[in-house]
């Protein structure tokens, strides 16, 4: 919903009259219809059902009012009514450690600088569990969103396109950039927006300083002190590198790609369709 992308003008509180009327007809006839399907307490909500009054019913207000309407509206109708502008689909995926190294390549770094024993051999034993530890209990999962204008939208921008005998360009800034796409030979309409975020995280019974403790000392026969002592700062490591690796480099990132489908490209734009008044 970020991009402004020439769709995505509805999402603008400005006045487009084409785009708009073309949004308010998809509103009426179907998003409406959408939107309690994806939340059908809204049907009893007096609210929304005044704004659907005004959005489906009083037609004889001019679009330019019934937008200042849907604006002024609670963000949560106001959004699912633009979001019912697009089939979204989602999924989780998972995603294979070894080609995703960097995710536990800091975290052994920290673990090599944790004191574990004056025995070389010892302390070589230890560091390669602790590694095998940090690959095996590290979760790594994505999550894949792809949105693309609904089909029944391009249907109804078909529509329009082809049945006003006379797009006035004017002020409105969405016919203007609609005749420069159609006139362009290289423009592409974005219709689709596919985004993918990385999640990570560690199985925390695995590396809990219990867990770590007792394998220290059951293992490697390392003294109850020391097992503990290096079991809290393996756990600090643990938790440390979850918070700064994870959390900030994966969770408030998301890789984004727009496409063009061919259903946009279906389109068909008459000859002289553009007037200037």
């Amino acid at each position: 919903m970020e991009t402004l992308d020439l769709f995505n003008l509805s999402l603008q509180d400005n006045n487009y009259p084409f785009l708009d009327t073309i949004d308010f007809d998809y509103y009426k006839g179907i998003g409406l219809t959408m939107v309690e399907q994806k939340m059908p307490s809204l049907t009893t909500d007096p609210n929304y059902l005044q704004l659907k009054s005004y959005l489906k019913d009083s037609t004889h207000l001019p679009i330019i009012k019934r937008k200042r309407i849907l604006f002024n509206s609670k963000d949560l109708y106001k959004n699912l009514l633009f979001l019912s502008r697009y089939e979204i689909f989602s999924n989780e995926f998972t995603v294979d450690k070894k080609k995703v190294t960097k995710a536990t390549a800091e975290l052994k770094a920290q673990l090599d600088t944790i004191t574990i024993s004056t025995n070389a051999e010892l302390s070589a034993k230890v560091r390669a569990y602790l590694s095998r530890l940090a690959d095996e209990s590290t979760n790594l999962k994505g999550y894949y969103v792809d949105a693309r204008l609904h089909p029944a939208y391009i249907d109804k921008i078909n529509y329009y396109i082809n049945n006003t005998p006379k797009i006035n360009i004017g002020n409105d800034q969405f016919a203007y950039n609609l005749k420069n796409y159609i006139l362009s030979d290289d423009a592409a309409a974005n219709t689709s927006l596919v985004a993918i975020q990385l999640d990570g995280s560690f199985n925390k019974s695995r590396v809990s300083i219990d867990s770590i403790s007792a394998d220290l000392n059951g293992q490697f026969q390392i003294s109850s002190a020391d097992a503990k002592r290096i079991a809290a700062s393996v756990n600090f490591t643990f938790t440390r590198n979850e918070t700064l690796t994870f959390k900030n480099k994966f969770n408030n990132l998301f890789i984004v790609r727009y496409f063009t489908s061919s259903i946009i490209d279906e389109v068909k734009f008459p000859d002289q369709k553009f007037v200037s008044q």
